[in-house]
């Protein structure tokens, strides 16, 4: 027969976004008289899990606090569009600890983009608009990258990833062209990806002859 105790408990647990992470952080501590062994914490959200062990160990039977200790614990993963994290705390002999993190969805948007470009624009005649990105995170991001998409032939340019880093409060402004290549309606898509988190926006363009 398995007894079960609660000799682990959680304190100060919070979530934040740091540049393109989201970080969960709290205190366990081990308030029993005795080690507690096998410590696992999952962290799960709709963009998937990830397992985690505590003072450095890279397996469950290295995972464990003796009497009295307190540990730290920081996870740190990509932001996705994931407003929610659960957070499961499991141990040989304990009840699991089951934690819910609700993340404000305004935090979601670490970077601003606005994008200049004309709804109407001439069949063969080159383009070139700005693109200012700028960082209203709390932190640097050390990649975002920018991304144009649209069907094949509606121009000229063969688009592809364009990564630049962002200081704390630093705007930045790069260029792109387009060069209609059929007359008439044509989307294009504007992305921008910073760590796992992905932002999608899209425009119809008139392509009309000069």
């Amino acid at each position: 027969m398995a007894f079960f105790n609660q000799g682990l408990t959680v304190r100060d647990a919070s979530v934040s976004v740091a540049g393109s992470n989201v970080v969960i952080k709290m205190f366990i501590d081990n308030n029993s008289g005795h080690q507690v062994n096998g410590i696992v914490v999952n962290v799960e959200s709709s963009a998937g899990g990830s397992k985690y062990y505590i003072n450095g160990a890279k397996e469950a039977k290295d995972s464990f606090l003796t009497p009295g200790q307190s540990y730290e614990f920081v996870a740190s993963q990509p932001i996705s569009d994931a407003v929610d994290y659960l957070v499961k705390i499991n141990a040989s002999f304990n009840r699991e600890i089951n934690l819910s993190f609700p993340l404000d969805a305004s935090t979601l948007d670490p970077v601003k983009a606005e994008v200049s470009v004309p709804s109407r624009l001439y069949l063969g005649e080159k383009y070139t608009y700005p693109v200012k990105l700028c960082n209203t995170s709390n932190s640097e991001l050390g990649e975002v990258i920018w991304l144009e998409q649209s069907d094949e032939g509606n121009f000229k340019e063969s688009f592809f990833d364009r990564s630049t880093s962002l200081k704390l409060n630093e705007c930045k402004t790069i260029y792109s062209t387009l060069t209609p290549n059929k007359l008439g309606e044509v989307q294009i898509t504007f992305i921008l990806k910073v760590g796992a988190l992905e932002k999608k926006n899209s425009k119809l363009i008139t392509i009309v002859a000069k």
